[in-house]
């Protein structure tokens, strides 16, 4: 009988362990994607204004959506290896508030 409950202990830990695990999984892929919207963001608004700065000359519009793209799969490049730094502060925050510890 006290093997029995030192396996249910055991199983009940590791669940929550992976659990845990998958949840941390959840919140560092959305915190890297919310990264790469918000450097597309970035890229998209620089062209912008490099096109208004430009004037009638450099404001060829037909290849906006392939310009878009680029920035947006070149954004999430960026996002992944965590450069500027955004995701690894969501994530902080963010397990800082599930703990109720206050975050640095």
């Amino acid at each position: 009988m006290l093997q029995t409950n030192a396996f249910r202990r055991t199983d009940a830990l590791s669940a929550a362990s992976s659990g845990d695990t998958a949840h941390r999984q959840k919140l560092e892929d959305a915190a890297v994607k919310f990264e790469g919207m918000f450097i597309a963001h970035l890229l998209n608004e620089m062209r912008k204004t490099t096109t208004q700065f430009a004037g009638p000359a450099g404001a060829g519009g037909q290849d906006t959506a392939l310009l878009e793209h680029a920035y947006r799969l070149v954004a999430d490049d960026i996002a992944a290896q965590r450069a500027f730094g955004i995701a690894d502060s969501i994530v902080t925050q963010m397990r800082a508030a599930q703990s109720g510890s206050p975050s640095t």
